[in-house]
């Protein structure tokens, strides 16, 4: 389970006990999963893990939740906004600031 927010929050299921209807149903547990590390897959990500790295001063890592969260999406912006900025909407771009 995943809920982005001001940070990650992540949880995992596990099977519960049936109920009188034989119906299975989950117990959720919570976890610290938005510190997990961002894991980039394409030139692109690579790129905003780095500027990730630079920004947050994190000679090493970028946690997930730095890209997936609502402050995540912000620095995807702003990664995305100074990589093309043929590609800024004006509008977008004073309502960002």
């Amino acid at each position: 389970c995943l809920g982005a927010g001001t940070g990650l929050g992540e949880c995992f299921l596990t099977p519960s006990h049936t109920d009188d209807d034989n119906n299975q149903g989950y117990d959720c547990y919570p976890s610290e999963g938005g510190h997990a590390e961002f894991v980039p897959r394409t030139p692109l990500e690579l790129e905003l893990r780095e500027s990730l790295k630079l920004k947050f001063e994190e000679p090493y890592r970028v946690s997930v939740e730095r890209v997936v969260s609502g402050i995540g999406l912000a620095n995807v912006y702003e990664f995305l906004a100074e990589k093309f900025p043929e590609e800024v909407d004006g509008n977008v771009q004073v309502e960002f600031k």
